[in-house]
């Protein structure tokens, strides 16, 4: 493990583990602006090596995830939204829906997918904390009477909004530290990098029905999601395969 992972890991483990919503914003900010830079620095390095004549040691991967339960779908796409919103879309996907589960696959170089992987583990676990820090408090509810289908589009409605959020925010990052490390040389290196996915995605998947992801619908838990996303506040199996956000 090298010292920005183990850091990285460090500021995440820490965001998930405060009470304090400044400080889990803060931790969190940190960790994403690392792993944005951390992937920004890969692809100069690989292009550089590569006009020197030397192959980067590095690969294109595959990898799936399983959701189950009755939120599945929503967790599902936002974990689509948090992987493509670090990397500019370098990182791909698409998805395949059974009875009571859904898989996402995501595409992408594999230090850059690496770090995704810690990035929304992470923020699955803030979005369940975010989630019973506002539940308690809604102000909507209306005790024993609340219809139990109200309560499952307010919850999911939250989640849905939280990744929406924090997706916003990575994006805005993710504009800020290109714009730092090099401006339009390195948005074409970081183009390249997507075209080499793409390609690699129509050479190992095949063709793929276009499917997109939620976007931002009205409900109850919307503006309290968002809000939470947006700072990272810590209080059938086999079926036909669909590209997401495509």
């Amino acid at each position: 493990m090298t010292p920005k992972v183990d850091l990285i890991q460090q500021l995440l483990a820490k965001a998930e583990s405060t009470d304090n919503a400044a400080e889990a914003e803060a931790f969190t900010a940190k960790a994403e602006a690392l792993m944005i830079k951390h992937g920004i620095d890969a692809a100069l390095l690989a292009t550089k090596m590569a006009k020197a004549g030397v192959r980067a040691d590095e690969k294109i991967v595959r990898r799936v995830y399983e959701f189950k339960g009755a939120y599945r779908k929503t967790v599902a796409i936002g974990v689509f939204q948090v992987a493509s919103a670090m990397s500019d879309k370098m990182i791909q996907g698409y998805k395949s829906e059974g009875t009571g589960v859904i898989k996402i696959f995501l595409v992408g170089f594999e230090g850059q997918m690496d770090d995704a992987e810690r990035l929304f583990r992470s923020l699955e676990k803030q979005q369940i904390a975010a989630l019973n820090s506002w539940w308690p408090t809604a102000s909507w509810r209306r005790g024993i009477n609340t219809e139990k289908h109200e309560m499952f589009m307010a919850r999911r409605s939250f989640i849905q909004a939280f990744f929406n959020g924090a997706a916003s925010r990575l994006q805005e990052s993710h504009k800020k530290a290109v714009r730092e490390t090099g401006g339009a040389g390195t948005a074409l290196v970081l183009q390249d990098r997507k075209v080499q996915v793409q390609n690699w995605m129509a050479d190992n998947v095949g063709g793929l029905r276009s499917s997109r992801g939620p976007g931002m619908r009205g409900g109850v838990g919307t503006a309290a999601g968002y809000a939470a996303g947006r700072s990272a506040v810590t209080p059938r199996v086999g079926g036909g395969r669909a590209a997401i956000g495509r």
